[in-house]
């Protein structure tokens, strides 16, 4: 057994030699997501060298998809890449309201994470979704098209994960579940059994206590792993062993 980050973003931030990228080889398995061409081309390189440890996602994220306007260049991306065996995910992909005030451009990122979500359906592949204050819209997306999907970094309140189990979801928490404020995250990963939960850094961003407001790295997933495991009253080796069954499952796109 030992720690899963199923969601980090190593290679956009560090380099291959890098002692955060050693840290990652520590981990049973590690999620690279990737956001663009040199993402992947490097985390094809680093998974070729390491294919037990480490997993990818590749999509087209929200604020990311007025960069690919055009509906041809979007399919090709799709089928050209997404096919790709290495790749295992579709992600991070969903909708980004918190930046993003204009109503058309909502509009269209909702477009490109509806093909997306048709793809993934195409070539049976699960989706890793990024929501940030659009849940309405990504619930009615999730409903009519049904793919398979992990919510990542969840960060909704125990109404809103409730939901997201009904559709099959597994949750995936990091290190915002060990903040002091976290109450309505705490609160959803209560409503969350054991055998829906995901553990994740969301590297190098929001690093968990007590280390908040440093530099995130995939090794700090224990931080994540472990105050999830005292708070379901279990043994973090316990918790450990059911992420890694869950992640698997997740891949295989079995609940």
């Amino acid at each position: 057994m030992g720690y899963v980050d199923t969601h980090c973003h190593l290679l956009t931030y560090y380099d291959f030699d890098s002692e955060e990228v050693n840290n990652a080889l520590k981990l049973s398995r590690c999620c690279l997501v990737c956001l663009n061409q040199d993402d992947l081309n490097k985390s094809l390189k680093l998974k070729q060298q390491y294919p037990d440890i480490f997993t990818i996602a590749y999509g087209i994220y929200p604020l990311d998809a007025y960069q690919v306007m055009d509906y041809d260049q979007r399919q090709s991306l799709y089928y050209d890449y997404y096919k790709n065996s290495d790749i295992d995910l579709i992600g991070e992909i969903g909708l980004e309201y918190h930046w993003e005030e204009d109503g058309d451009k909502r509009i269209y990122q909702q477009q490109v994470f509806e093909e997306q979500v048709k793809i993934s359906k195409e070539i049976n592949k699960p989706i890793n979704i990024h929501t940030r204050e659009a849940w309405d819209d990504t619930f009615r997306i999730l409903k009519e098209y049904r793919p398979f999907s992990i919510m990542h970094c969840f960060s909704g309140s125990k109404e809103i994960v409730r939901e997201c189990l009904k559709l099959g979801c597994y949750i995936s928490f990091n290190g915002v579940v060990t903040f002091k404020n976290a109450r309505k995250v705490l609160e959803a990963l209560d409503e969350t059994p054991l055998d829906r939960i995901l553990t994740e850094t969301d590297s190098p961003y929001m690093a968990p206590t007590p280390l908040r407001g440093q530099k995130n790295q995939p090794y700090y997933v224990f931080y994540v792993t472990d105050f999830i495991a005292q708070r379901k009253g279990i043994t973090s080796e316990q918790l450990q062993q059911i992420v890694i069954d869950n992640y698997n499952r997740a891949l295989k796109m079995e609940l």
